[in-house]
C-alpha cells in the first residue's frame, strides 16, 4: 500500500470534527457516508457526502461499503472507516468477519464486544479487574415489578438508563429522556411501564445516585494499538451539559485534566482484556470516597471527542501511524493534558451560554483564563472551511443552545448518567 483514505461514518457534529482532523493531515476532501445530513457537515467544501437512507441496514450497509471499497480497487490504497456513533460501530463489529477482508480498522472480537457494551458483563468485568462502579441492578421487562432497592444502599434518588442504547433511539412516549434520575418507587415504575409500553423491549440498568452533579463527571477517551498496547489517553473535565431530555449526558464544555493514577489504572485494564481501537469512558469522582466510578465504556471516540484533537492528540494519526506506517508500536504512551500551560478548553455553546451557566461551577475561573488567553476552541469553526453559508449554520447550531438552556435548565440534581 503506498496510500490511506478515510471513509467516515454519520454527519453529525462528531463526524464533521474528524473530517477536519483528517483533512488537517492530507489536505484532501474527506469522504463521508451517512443515513441522512445532519447540519454539522452541511455547506462544507472539505467533504465528499454519499447518503444512502438503507446505511443501517446490515445487509445494505455491507453492500455499500464494499461498493466503495470497489471505488478505490486497483489503486492501492488502505481505507480506513471511521465510525461517529454507537450505530455505526455497531455495524462494523456486527459484520467484521466479512470487513475485515476489505477495510482496515481496530476490530475487537465479537465475544469481547458483546462483553463490554452489555452493561451487566462490563461490571461483572470491572469488578474483576478492579474498576469501581456505582452499587447497580439489571432491570428486564420480567422482573420490574419486583426491583430490591436495598442492594442500591441508599436507595433514592437513582439513576436509569437503557442497557441498548441503538434500540433506545427509537423509543418515543412523553418525558422519555436519554437517562432518568429518579426520586421514588413510583417514578421508576412510571417510566419502565413507558418505556415496556412503547415499545422497548431491552433490559435497563438501575444505579445508585452518586451526588456532585456534573462537576464529578469526567471522560476518558483512548486508543489501543493492534499489540493491545496503550497509546494515548486524554481525560477531559466536563463543565456542562446539554439540559434537553433526549440529550442529557451531552457534553457541551470540556476542560482538559490530568490524572496519572487514573490513567495506569485505565492503561492497565485495556491491556489486560487485550482491547484494540478506541474506548470511551464514561467516569464520576465520586466526593464520598474520592473513587473514581466507571458507568460503562464505549467502543469509539466519544461524541464531544474533538477536545482531544484541541490538546495535542488526533485519532486519525493514530490509525495512519499504527496500521499504515506500522510506526506507532515504537512510540511511548501519549499520556495528554500532563502540561496547564497548553490546556486548551473545548466547548459547543455561545458565550453567554457560557458565562451564564458554568459561573457556579468551582472550575469557571480556570475555564475563564483559557478563553482570556485565547485557548479555546470549538468542533465545527475550521479556518479553512468557513463559508458564508457555513457561518451562518454554526451561529444557528450554537443558538439552538442558547434557546434549549432558556427553556430547560434548571438548577437540579444532575445524575449518573
Amino acid at each position: 500500500m503506498n496510500k490511506y483514505r478515510f471513509i467516515v461514518l454519520g454527519s453529525d457534529q462528531n463526524a464533521y470534527g474528524q473530517v477536519r482532523a483528517i483533512h488537517q493531515i492530507t489536505n484532501e476532501k474527506v469522504d463521508v457516508v451517512a443515513q441522512s445530513q445532519l447540519s454539522a457537515t452541511k455547506y462544507s467544501k472539505i467533504i465528499n457526502l454519499k447518503i444512502f437512507p438503507d446505511l443501517l441496514d446490515d445487509q445494505q450497509f455491507v453492500k455499500h461499503m464494499i461498493d466503495l471499497y470497489h471505488e478505490f480497487d486497483g489503486k492501492n490504497v488502505m481505507l480506513f472507516p471511521f465510525p461517529c456513533g454507537d450505530t455505526y460501530v455497531g455495524l462494523l463489529a456486527r459484520n467484521s468477519d466479512i470487513l475485515k477482508n476489505y477495510f482496515t480498522f481496530p476490530f475487537n472480537s465479537y465475544q469481547l464486544t458483546d462483553k463490554l457494551t452489555d452493561k451487566e458483563s462490563f461490571i461483572q468485568i470491572a469488578d474483576e479487574f478492579g474498576l469501581d462502579h456505582p452499587k447497580s441492578l439489571i432491570v428486564t421487562p420480567d422482573n420490574y415489578h419486583k426491583i430490591e432497592y436495598d442492594q442500591l444502599g441508599s436507595q433514592f434518588p437513582v439513576a436509569l438508563k437503557a442497557v441498548d442504547s441503538v434500540k433506545w433511539l427509537d423509543v418515543k412516549f412523553p418525558g422519555r429522556k436519554k437517562a432518568f434520575i429518579l426520586d421514588s418507587k413510583s417514578e421508576v415504575d412510571a417510566v419502565l411501564e413507558a418505556s415496556f409500553n412503547a415499545g422497548y423491549n431491552g433490559n435497563f440498568i438501575l444505579q445508585e445516585y452518586i451526588p456532585g452533579g456534573a462537576s464529578t463527571d469526567r471522560v476518558l477517551n483512548c486508543y489501543v494499538d493492534q499489540y493491545h498496547h496503550v497509546k494515548m489517553m486524554s481525560l477531559g473535565h466536563p463543565l456542562l451539559e446539554d439540559p434537553m431530555a433526549s440529550a442529557i449526558g451531552n457534553y457541551l464544555v470540556i476542560l482538559p485534566e490530568y490524572d496519572h493514577e487514573l490513567y495506569q489504572k485505565v492503561k492497565s485494564f485495556l491491556e489486560a482484556i487485550n482491547y484494540t481501537g478506541f474506548a470511551n469512558f464514561d467516569v464520576k469522582l465520586d466526593p464520598r470516597d474520592q473513587q473514581y466510578k466507571f458507568f460503562e465504556i464505549n467502543l469509539r471516540f466519544g461524541r464531544s471527542s474533538f477536545y482531544v484533537n484541541l490538546n495535542g492528540a488526533s485519532f486519525a494519526q493514530l490509525l495512519i501511524d499504527d496500521y499504515f506506517s506500522d510506526t506507532l508500536k515504537d512510540q511511548s504512551t501519549l499520556y495528554c493534558n500532563d502540561d496547564k500551560s497548553k490546556h486548551v478548553l473545548w466547548t459547543a455553546v455561545p458565550d453567554d451560554v457560557f458565562k451564564n451557566y458554568i459561573k457556579h461551577d468551582p472550575f469557571f475561573l480556570e475555564a475563564t483564563e483559557l478563553i482570556n488567553r485565547g485557548s479555546f476552541g470549538d468542533t465545527l469553526t475550521y479556518d479553512q472551511d468557513l463559508s458564508f453559508k457555513r457561518k451562518l449554520m454554526i451561529w444557528h447550531f450554537k443558538s439552538y443552545y442558547r434557546k434549549g438552556f432558556k427553556q430547560y435548565y434548571k438548577n437540579k440534581k444532575e445524575g449518573s448518567e
